[in-house]
């Protein structure tokens, strides 16, 4: 059977520890598209599945443990310090 792939956008919240807005977004900035992995875990049904696309066990419907992480806001925005907010 044939195996299809497309681009997906993943967003999720970013805790970052710092002492000021400046120092998270400095943080936080220094990991702009670089990628994170995520392995054998599932996601409401999703399975993170790190498997070559031509393997016999590849789920029906899973996502790549390999993405990019973009230091944006949902708009599209690059993210500025004011964009953080305290909240501990």
């Amino acid at each position: 059977m044939p195996v299809f792939q497309t681009d997906v956008l993943i967003c999720t919240v970013a805790y970052v520890k710092a002492k000021s807005k400046s120092e998270a977004y400095r943080k936080l900035i220094a990991h702009d598209e670089t990628s994170v992995e995520f392995r054998n875990q599932v996601i409401n049904e999703i399975e993170v599945s790190g498997l070559p696309i031509d393997s016999p066990d590849l789920p029906e419907l899973s996502i790549s443990p390999y993405m990019t992480v973009l230091v944006r806001t949902k708009n599209g925005r690059k993210l500025l310090p004011r964009d953080f907010a305290k909240c501990v």
